[in-house]
């Protein structure tokens, strides 16, 4: 084989690794978004779990078990609104709205849990705003949204990660190879033992992509 055609597979190779990695995303998008919300009504949960078994407020837990709509959730959330179980109830409200595309409405539940006393609700809460900007396309905002995020000390590492990864991901949809070799980069500060977390290991096959 000539070495013209082997740069011309090489390239062909590299192109075809690309459109795999964009057609994943564009294709399941919508089931990763669904996933982050479902990990933040899981700890809502224990939220609610939390607050039931300190303040034996029976009543509260028991209405907003059974609300199943979006009116009688709304209902319960404007009749207990200081209510550390709210959080709860407006997870649900949140995750309803997002099967309805009424993301405008999911966006401003996800406002008032990101100014929660609890760091990791607040930050998931911010995280999945970021996801919605992406949903709505709104992708260059999204970006800049992630690498914020990124860049806050209180956040966790992994949210940290997860949110440095994801600005990355934009940034190469973008075009903007510079942009996410410097997020990626980030990911593999917050792993400097190289313990190949899930983020760190999703970052090093990106950039593999990108080089």
């Amino acid at each position: 084989m000539s070495k013209k055609h082997e740069e011309e597979n090489v390239c062909d190779a590299a192109y075809d690794e690309m459109s795999k990695f964009e057609n994943f995303y564009v294709g399941h998008w919508k089931k990763i978004v669904q996933i982050c919300i479902a990990g933040l009504l899981v700890l809502s949960v224990y939220l609610l779990v939390s607050y039931f078994n300190r303040l034996n407020e029976r009543k509260i837990a028991a209405e907003i078990c059974r609300a199943s709509t979006v009116e009688e959730i709304k209902s319960i959330v404007a009749k207990y609104p200081r209510s550390p179980a709210s959080d709860f109830a407006r997870m649900r409200l949140a995750k309803l709205l997002f099967d309805e595309k009424k993301y405008a409405e999911c966006g401003e539940i996800f406002n008032t849990l990101s100014k929660s006393n609890v760091a990791e609700l607040s930050s998931r809460a911010r995280l999945n705003i970021a996801y919605l900007l992406e949903i709505e396309g709104k992708e260059s905002e999204a970006a800049g949204k992630f690498k914020e995020l990124s860049l806050i000390p209180g956040s966790s590492e992994e949210v940290r990660a997860e949110s440095a990864y994801s600005a990355a991901r934009i940034f190469a949809k973008l075009s903007k190879k510079e942009d996410a070799l410097s997020s990626l980069e980030f990911v593999k500060k917050l792993d400097p033992e190289k313990k190949e977390s899930f983020w760190a290991q999703n970052a090093k096959r990106l950039e593999e992509m990108l080089n």
